[in-house]
């Protein structure tokens, strides 16, 4: 159920910009550039609050991602319910989703999938890695050791 008058209260607590029809919070912003919204009591994301009244409860676990790319966007058409990895993964700053969208290494080989090697790190996640450059490093490493012990 939409709950109309507290949408309008962030509404009008917004300049609606025409070009891009965000909803762009006027009022207090976190650190991160996040709107604040007092509502019973205590501090909310505006943008959350926004949700929530507009389209009902922020699934469990689910974090809310704006599709416009602007933290101090309100607009309930502009926001999505998604995972963290999904919020990270379109982030065009984050350097895991920088990570992800290149498709060759530093080197230029491709990180295809004969070429691409997916390591799980010690904290859970994975990580990309470049066969070509491994195993040119490896015979680099391979090379000198056999230097050193025929030189000494």
């Amino acid at each position: 159920m939409i709950q109309i008058d507290v949408l309008l209260d962030i509404a009008s607590r917004s300049y609606i910009s025409a070009t891009t029809g965000c909803w762009l919070w006027l009022g207090h912003l976190d650190r991160n550039g996040y709107g604040k919204y007092w509502i019973a009591g205590r501090h909310d994301y505006s943008h959350r609050v926004a949700y929530e009244r507009a389209l009902g409860a922020i699934p469990t676990g689910l974090h809310i991602d704006h599709l416009c790319r602007n933290r101090r966007c309100a607009n309930p058409l502009h926001l999505e319910a998604v995972t963290t990895r999904e919020n990270t993964l379109r982030s065009p700053v984050a350097p895991s989703a920088i990570n992800a969208r290149l498709t060759e290494c530093g080197h230029g080989h491709p990180f295809d999938e004969t070429n691409t090697i997916v390591e799980k790190r010690g904290d859970g996640r994975t990580q990309r890695r470049c066969r070509t450059c491994l195993l040119s490093r490896l015979r680099d490493k391979y090379r000198l050791r056999n230097e050193h012990k025929g030189g000494g």
